[in-house]
């Protein structure tokens, strides 16, 4: 799957000794391949789907949450699905 950035991401400016903080992450107008991952979060007994694509300093990043109930604010804000 392919996603397109539509609004440029910049990295937490708050984050503790954060190499990349302040740093642009997803670049607007870019596509970037995308995948669904399972993934445990906050239980790690409970396995969640998430989906994941690398960023602009090639860091795999958690974009979209693909459960009942996620808030896909941050997806919804950043990126769109590109229909193949």
């Amino acid at each position: 799957m392919k996603v397109i950035c539509i609004k440029d991401v910049i990295m937490n400016t708050d984050e503790k000794n954060g190499k990349y903080s302040g740093k642009q992450a997803f670049t607007k107008g870019k596509l970037y391949k995308a995948r669904h991952h399972t993934t445990t979060l906050e239980d790690p007994r409970t396995p969640v789907k998430v989906l994941r694509a690398n960023n602009d300093l090639n860091d795999l990043h958690i974009i979209k949450h693909c459960y009942e109930g996620a808030d896909n604010a941050f997806f919804k804000k950043h990126f769109l699905e590109v229909k193949n």
